[in-house]
């Protein structure tokens, strides 16, 4: 189980693997843990620079060095886990940009929901289990499962554009409400 209290550090490893084709790893609370999530490619390149930008913007960067092809960056446990919940947030999508917002504002202790969102990352662990239960094992890469990755993602997403008012589509909206009040017309 993950705390926002939690001590030690978190570890962004960023470089070129398979197929040199852009990785990024975060690892926690020490680098040579079981990365949590790997991400590959364009997105990969994308969130890394996102990130790397905001932690320096912030000055939340405690060390940054190279090992071989691989830039590693550690940064305070807190600040990684509102990494955590920004890449677990923006797993399904390619608008990266649009929840940058929502990342400065946890790093900055101004996100009101930070503590609930911290907890996607223990149910991402959890849905990985139960997935690796039922027979599937998993990747035994990152510990937790994409599957899982995805269903968070989304219910994420789904639960901030509610708060915002910008929900699914004026469509989708209109039939939930003629659900809700009975019949649908």
């Amino acid at each position: 189980m993950i705390k926002l209290e939690e001590e030690g550090f978190f570890f962004i490893i960023y470089g070129k693997k398979m197929q040199r084709r852009p990785q990024l790893e975060l690892r926690f609370p020490s680098i040579k843990a079981t990365p949590y999530l790997v991400l590959r490619g364009k997105k990969a390149a994308r969130i890394f620079n996102i990130i790397s930008q905001l932690l320096s913007t912030y000055k939340l960067k405690e060390r940054v060095w190279q090992e071989g092809e691989n830039s590693i960056i550690q940064v305070p446990m807190v600040s990684g886990l509102c990494i955590t919940v920004y890449v677990i947030l923006t797993y399904t999508t390619n608008s990266e940009e649009r929840y940058i917002d929502v990342l400065e504002q946890m790093i900055q202790g101004e996100f009101p929901l930070i503590r609930r969102f911290v907890d996607f990352i223990n149910l991402a662990l959890e849905l990985s289990d139960h997935v690796k239960q039922r027979g599937n094992s998993g990747s035994k890469r990152q510990l937790v499962s994409p599957n899982a990755l995805r269903v968070v993602s989304k219910v994420m997403r789904l639960i901030l554009h509610s708060l915002d008012g910008s929900t699914v589509s004026d469509k989708r909206r209109d039939g939930f409400k003629g659900i809700q009040g009975g019949l649908a017309s």
